[in-house]
């Protein structure tokens, strides 16, 4: 009886500790999933547009958001001195491309607010840096 009493108290202690251990795990990945790679994102946000020549004041309008299709994260950004068009960079923490497989990549694609079917972006105040 004292045996299965110490049986118990075992399974159960080990039990605990199992699911706090996983639930540490989840908790370590979301933190990952999530607010690390939103940082990250901005972080790289900030070296793509000072490589691009962005001055912080230039910024009207900036929204960071999860793309949940394609992975990573969207920087959207609407400038002062180039109104005409909006700027989504996408962040990628592991980018699976043809030429290879890239680590903390950011691309930037231009769109014109008022023609969305626009054929030429030549008067962009920012190109991209691909």
């Amino acid at each position: 009886m004292i045996k299965n009493k110490k049986k118990e108290k075992g399974v159960l202690s080990i039990i605990i500790v199992a699911s706090k251990i996983i639930a540490g795990l989840f908790l370590v990945l979301w933190l990952y999933h999530f607010p690390l790679q939103r940082i990250m994102a901005e972080i790289k946000y900030n070296e793509y547009s000072k490589l691009q020549g962005v001055v912080a004041d230039d910024i009207a309008t900036k929204k960071v958001y999860k793309d949940y299709k394609q992975g990573g994260y969207y920087v959207t950004v609407t400038y002062h001195s180039d109104s005409k068009y909006y700027y989504d960079y996408h962040y990628y923490l592991i980018n699976f491309r043809r030429d290879g497989v890239k680590y903390h990549t950011m691309s930037c694609i231009t769109h014109n607010l008022k023609n969305p079917l626009a054929d030429s972006y030549d008067d962009v105040k920012y190109k991209s840096l691909e």
